[in-house]
């Protein structure tokens, strides 16, 4: 699904499913009858600078996530002894040593491997912890994992990027397959 964005970019949404029994995706605002099984769902605009998500309840109300009573979670990730920082505790952290920190990850996703002070990150690493925090954030408010995940991404994304994407929300405990 092709759609613009409020910064003029075109975007598409890869969808995650956690469960493969599934239904098939449905536009959000249609009823719970359409849905198919689906009883939550999370999604996520993993952007160059900031992260944005929200959340559909069964009962078809949604609710933007708050990371730090902001609707914005800093893309960036601080490495700090073998722990990855995210959102606010990542850029606080780079205040004082900004050396561990990459501010953009999305930029990076080419790059394979982050160099973060003296520790090798690969990017999938990096993206998954910025994932991982919505993730616990979205399972904090619905009470449990949303049975749907919805990442958008770039319209000039090749598979490889999108694999990429893919991945690091696989290894955040998003999903287990993609299409």
């Amino acid at each position: 699904m092709l759609s613009g964005s409020q910064d003029g970019i075109k975007r598409r949404q890869l969808t995650i499913r956690l469960d493969s029994s599934v239904g098939s995706a449905v536009p959000f605002g249609h009823s719970a009858k359409y849905r198919r099984g689906v009883t939550s769902v999370l999604g996520i605009d993993f952007g160059t600078s900031h992260t944005v998500a929200s959340v559909v309840f069964p009962d078809g109300r949604s609710e933007a996530l708050l990371f730090d009573s902001s609707p914005l979670l800093a893309s960036g990730v601080y490495a700090d002894n073998g722990k990855l920082l995210v959102g606010r505790d990542g850029e606080r952290a780079a205040r004082m040593n900004p050396a561990p920190y990459e501010p953009n990850p999305k930029r990076r996703i080419d790059d394979g491997v982050l160099l973060l002070g003296s520790a090798e990150i690969p990017v999938i690493e990096a993206v998954g912890a910025v994932l991982g925090r919505v993730r616990q954030e979205a399972r904090r408010v619905l009470g449990a994992s949303p049975s749907k995940v919805v990442l958008t991404h770039p319209a000039a994304w090749a598979q490889p990027r999108q694999s990429l994407l893919a991945a690091a929300a696989m290894s955040a405990g998003l999903g287990v397959r993609s299409h």
